[in-house]
């Protein structure tokens, strides 16, 4: 079973979740970060989108853009 999530962790997983819901593709880290509030750097998206994927939330492939994938 994966670990409680933090705020800003829910959060992110809910943003791209809503992005699953709107689009038929996955979303760039910018585009995360976008829908945060307050928005986030790409960095600060990547470590969140990191601790998602492992505590097995998410799955990517670290070297494409818009591999982010809901488990």
């Amino acid at each position: 079973m994966p670990d409680a999530l933090t705020q800003r962790q829910t959060h992110c997983l809910k943003a791209i979740k809503n992005w699953y819901a709107e689009h038929d593709y996955g979303p760039t880290l910018s585009e995360i970060g976008e829908r945060m509030k307050p928005s986030l750097s790409g960095t600060a998206v990547a470590r969140l989108v990191y601790r998602l994927e492992e505590r097995g939330h998410v799955k990517r492939l670290h070297s494409r853009r818009r591999s982010i994938s809901l488990i």
